[in-house]
């Protein structure tokens, strides 16, 4: 992942943290950060089997902070240790994008379990097939013809807000954990 592009940005101390005291560890010990992302997918299955089996919600919310800081630091790992490829950008907005699914997923699961939301499970899955969509155009122009276009849809110029969900990406964890794991009216 990218380093903030903003100086207000909630992802900012931990960045600096990350790459102060844990990045040149990595590098020391020649820890790939690709080997990261995969352990980051890995993270990913393990969060699902989790919430399958019912694990409390204060576990759920420190396997997605795991998972933040694992993203994070395998950004800065491929850009300190000089081990950055396109296959390592693809592996990273893969392992982000089964990671939002899971969630998309869970919500699924949880919207056509409660009967006063079940009635808005077609939205749902409308703006998640074009999440999907607009995602996996953001990445291929992104890392095969390096054109990064930031808009939220893909398509509609004048709307930047990967900026600030990417700079903000823990906190957006954490607001995410609020909405579909810790609200009383989905369960």
């Amino acid at each position: 992942m990218p380093e903030p592009t903003r100086n207000f940005s909630t992802d900012k101390p931990i960045y600096n943290f990350l790459h102060k005291y844990v990045s040149p560890c990595m590098c020391k010990y020649n820890v790939h950060p690709n080997f990261l992302t995969c352990l980051n997918i890995l993270l990913v299955l393990f969060l699902y089997n989790q919430i399958k089996k019912g694990v409390d919600k204060y576990t759920v919310l420190a396997i997605m902070i795991c998972y933040s800081m694992i993203d994070n630091l395998d950004g800065i790992v491929a850009r300190d240790c000089k081990k950055q490829s396109k296959f390592g950008a693809l592996l990273d907005h893969v392992s982000d994008e089964i990671y939002t699914l899971m969630h998309s997923f869970v919500l699924f699961n949880l919207l056509k379990k409660n009967k006063k939301y079940k009635k808005y499970l077609s939205v749902y899955i409308l703006l998640v097939v074009v999440h999907f969509f607009c995602y996996i155009y953001n990445t291929i122009n992104d890392i095969f013809y390096d054109k990064n276009y930031n808009y939220c849809l893909g398509f509609i110029p004048g709307i930047p807000c990967n900026p600030i969900f990417h700079d903000n990406s823990l906190l957006l964890h954490v607001i995410a954990w609020f909405v579909i794991y810790n609200n009383k009216l989905l369960y």
